[in-house]
């Protein structure tokens, strides 16, 4: 049976696309598709920041170092210079180059930069072998040489065994501050705590430099000083407070090595110089209890050879 035709539908249209017009559609659509991929992979276009390139290294050239040599204790003894190429190895500065050594230890020596607004600068190196190995800087220098004062015979060895053991160097900076802090009900006369920060900060401050100060301040200082019970000991520090207990002192000049001994230890993080009390190597009880040569020596030994850095 033959079967009626649906009105409603159309028979296909034959393609009557060409070949060269289907290659040139399909080129078309290649291209528009490429097009598209290499605009979002290309950055879009924008104001260039200016690039400096940085300034090619310096060749080394020529330099003059002049280093000042200090006793310690007593100030500037000689002066020696010594020429090199920048930042090339070898300048070598040893404690026998200063023109006197009469008066100092030739197996010690702290070589620091030259701080133009007093003080010290910083640390470049340290040696117990009487020399310094380093490498020359960039331009014309002037260092300071440090060499320990020996005309006391002190035995700077009592603070190179706290340095082994990874102390013996400034807990502070050399310019600290401190507050009056008594402990546990005791108290007792200011005047013996003012007499001994004195002494220590005079040890450290000449004519020629200063060198530190311990500073007091109302409250909230870098350490407390002050009278306690200290474990029922004479004397007692903790790692910010040092004391003295004034029942087991029995008068100022002991009051006064205790808290010369205590606030010593504190700062250089040290304790019982030469096997006992450090009070019995720094003071001395027949001068009422005033700091020693030797203390002075030993005090400046930390700040001058042992300080890192010598900021405020």
């Amino acid at each position: 049976m033959k079967l009626r035709e649906n009105p409603k539908f159309k028979k296909k249209e034959p393609d009557k696309t060409s070949r060269r017009s289907f290659l040139k559609k399909t080129i078309k659509g290649i291209g528009t598709l490429f097009l598209a991929s290499y605009i979002g992979l290309t950055p879009i276009a924008c104001k260039k920041t200016p690039f400096t390139p940085e300034p090619p290294p310096t060749p080394p050239h020529q330099v003059i170092v002049k280093v000042d040599f200090y006793n310690h204790t007593q100030g500037i003894i000689g002066e020696k210079t010594y020429t090199g190429m920048s930042s090339q190895p070898g300048l070598i500065i040893r404690a026998s180059d200063c023109p006197n050594t009469s008066t100092v230890n030739s197996k010690r020596i702290a070589l620091r930069q030259e701080n133009q607004g007093g003080g010290l600068g910083k640390l470049v190196m340290f040696s117990r072998t009487g020399e310094t190995n380093t490498s020359f800087p960039e331009e014309n220098t002037t260092y300071q040489a440090y060499l320990m004062n020996n005309t006391n015979h002190t035995d700077y060895n009592l603070i190179d065994e706290w340095v082994d053991k990874g102390a013996g160097i400034l807990a502070f900076s050399p310019n600290c501050t401190w507050h009056r802090e008594d402990r546990n009900g005791f108290t007792g006369k200011e005047s013996i705590i003012n007499n001994a920060v004195s002494q220590l900060n005079n040890a450290i401050n000449y004519s020629w430099a200063k060198y530190g100060s311990l500073n007091k301040v109302g409250s909230n200082g870098d350490l407390g000083i002050g009278y306690g019970y200290c474990n029922n000991y004479i004397g007692w520090h903790t790692g910010d407070w040092a004391g003295a207990n004034p029942d087991n002192c029995f008068d100022e000049a002991r009051q006064l090595q205790v808290f010369l001994a205590e606030i010593f230890e504190l700062n250089t993080r040290t304790a019982d110089l030469n096997g006992h009390n450090t009070l019995r190597t720094i003071t001395n009880p027949y001068d009422n209890g005033n700091l020693t040569p030797v203390g002075k020596d030993l005090w400046g030994l930390c700040i001058r050879e042992r300080q890192q850095d010598m900021k405020s």
